[in-house]
């Protein structure tokens, strides 16, 4: 028999009684082997095709759900990416630390603002409903136009005094950050936004407007949010941890979650609470630079110096391991008690997962340690099948009451399978079926072999089920038998 192949994919675990306050991920790690040759992320995107786009230290990658493919211009002046941006016309565009580049074709072609301007991080480009682009560069917030001269473009400087970041919201309003100020550009003026309304002076770097209208802007050090219809700045910034090695970046979810990127790991806002994600919550590194949903609600998170990282099963599922303490990371079978608690039976030791979300495991005592089988009965009780001592009986207070072998009637103790029907319990074990009298008040139970059609002592029974009509279903070595109104029948017989 197989351990359960998807609880062993997403790495169930924990161990001995201790409680550990974060969540645990899993995460897929994408590098050289996959022809990311640079590992410096800085910025992510996603174009309207489907491929993601990934900005490092020495030039722009594409990846096409298989292999990443290099794109690094001879024209270029620097290979060093800063922001990767789709416009709404389908147009992308990507900064470098000195030059804009707009995709034509299958290449990519420097735009001449008539100066010298530079980039500074992933919060650099924006656009508007009709595609045209934002960019924030070190002499100030230029808008791109078209000239009326076939694809060329010309830039409309809206300050001139260096701009950090720009965001551009539904309604068409430009946020940019410039000097130690927020600004918002109406379409006709430009006016400091922060200025009374309690928004410390900063480098704000990252702007962005969640789902229901609340503006958040951020800072190395700071995050703020405006509310819809509020006056004021908020100070959002408690638990949050700096972002000192690149301009500061914010991502919105589709669910509204906020991405945080921070020196010390991915905060996510949960509505008003924060969670951060690092190396103890299974991301690769404590060191993300950026992070990107994709249309298929896909996290991916860029890392300094490793890589992407893409969060396998979000937002669904959460992991344990052997790094959390699980007693094994091979997974054999998997059931909820009564009173919400997962148990896990594993090659070394049975878990219990405490109920209630705080993660509190304590590793359960058996006579042995590899539990195959799993199940809970009308009382409460659960059951558990070892590899080569029998079934061992806990009450509902998980206490280990009674192990039942050779001295019940359970003449074989390989067990493969427990399943509870009828107030009996089915026994599917290396050597033959087993059904146990009906539990007793008191306790105490015995099993006999079941007279299966075609079957001998050495065949080898498997995890059984019951149907929907009350009929049980037990896979064995010599095909698949199926109990009905006490009569047993098997396919090919």
């Amino acid at each position: 028999m197989s351990p359960v192949s998807l609880w062993s994919r997403i790495t169930l675990g924990a161990m001995l009684a201790s409680n550990l306050m974060a969540q645990r991920y899993s995460f897929r790690l994408y590098a050289a082997e996959q022809g990311l040759t640079n590992l410096g992320t800085q910025c992510l995107a996603q174009d309207r095709a489907g491929f993601l786009w990934v900005g490092t230290q020495d030039g722009l990658f594409r990846y096409d759900g298989e292999r990443f493919e290099h794109y690094a211009g001879r024209n270029w002046q620097s290979k060093d990416l800063q922001a990767v941006h789709e416009a709404a016309d389908g147009t992308l565009w990507a900064a470098t630390r000195l030059d804009l580049l707009r995709q034509v074709g299958g290449e990519f072609a420097r735009v001449d603002f008539g100066k010298a301007v530079e980039f500074a991080g992933a919060g650099s480009l924006s656009s508007d409903s009709q595609g045209r682009l934002n960019a924030a560069t070190s002499k100030g917030l230029a808008l791109l136009e078209p000239t009326g001269q076939g694809a060329a473009l010309g830039a409309r400087w809206i300050s001139h005094e260096p701009a950090v970041g720009v965001y551009v919201e539904p309604s068409g309003a430009v946020w940019f950050g410039s000097g130690q100020e927020l600004w918002r550009w109406d379409g006709q003026r430009a006016d400091s936004f922060g200025k009374g309304r309690q928004l410390p002076a900063d480098r704000w770097s990252s702007m962005v407007k969640d789902l229901r209208g609340n503006l958040w802007v951020r800072s190395a050090t700071r995050l703020f949010e405006l509310p819809e219809r509020g006056s004021r700045f908020l100070d959002r910034g408690t638990g949050i941890s700096p972002m000192t090695v690149l301009p500061a970046s914010l991502c919105l979810a589709s669910s509204g979650e906020l991405w945080i990127p921070t020196d010390s790991g991915l905060s996510v806002r949960r509505g008003e609470r924060t969670e951060v994600i690092g190396s103890d919550g299974g991301l690769p590194s404590d060191n993300p630079s950026a992070a990107l949903q994709d249309r298929e609600g896909s996290l991916w998170v860029g890392l300094r110096g490793l890589g992407v990282a893409r969060w396998l099963g979000y937002p669904q599922w959460e992991s344990w391991t052997t790094a959390d303490g699980l007693s094994n990371n091979v997974i054999w079978a998997v059931r909820r008690d009564r009173g919400g608690a997962l148990w896990v039976g594993t090659n070394h030791g049975l878990n219990i997962l405490q109920a209630g979300g705080n993660r509190r495991v304590r590793l359960a005592r058996t006579v042995e340690d590899r539990v195959r089988a799993l199940s809970v009965d009308e009382r409460g009780h659960v059951w558990a099948g070892t590899s080569m001592a029998g079934l061992n009986e806990y009450d509902a207070q998980r206490k280990l009451v009674r192990v039942y072998g050779v001295r019940s009637g359970l003449t074989d103790l390989r067990v493969n399978g427990v399943v509870v029907a009828g107030g009996r319990l089915w026994v599917s074990t290396a050597g033959g079926l087993f059904r146990s009298t009906p539990a007793q008040p008191g306790g105490g139970i015995r099993f006999e072999r079941q007279a299966v059609p075609g079957t001998d002592a050495n065949e080898l029974f498997y995890q059984g089920v019951v149907d929907r009509r009350g009929w049980l279903w037990v896979p064995a070595t010599r095909g698949l038998a199926w109990l009905h109104d006490g009569v047993w029948s098997r396919l090919g017989q």
